[in-house]
């Protein structure tokens, strides 16, 4: 199973799903800020700001993997950038990251 967890010191509890539904089973290895906008804001649920979410992040997982546990639709990312550069979901981010994940263009 995949480890990303909400900010909470890395601990590893079975029992405790930090009250958002991401089970706490490995400890992790990193914190990872995850940054968006428009439609992404509703899946992400930022918790820094109104557009940032902090996770703790295991198992050198991929962009795509973290999407996944937190339940966001990976269709509803057009890109994202991490480190001054444009990354695929197959990206690792690292310990400190901070990837902006951005939306397909909408309007009306």
């Amino acid at each position: 199973m995949a480890a990303v967890e909400p900010d909470g010191g890395g601990q590893s509890d079975d029992q405790n799903d930090g009250g958002d539904g991401l089970a706490r089973r490995y400890t992790a290895l990193g914190r990872l800020l995850l940054r968006s906008g428009g439609k992404l804001r509703d899946y992400l649920k930022p918790d820094v700001d109104q557009y940032t979410r902090r996770v703790e992040v295991g198992d050198d997982l991929t962009l795509r993997q973290i999407l996944n546990v937190l339940e966001t639709p990976e269709g509803l990312v057009a890109f994202a950038f991490a480190d001054g550069k444009l990354r695929r979901l197959d990206y690792r981010p690292g310990d400190g990251d901070t990837v902006t994940l951005q939306p397909p263009v909408s309007g009306g």
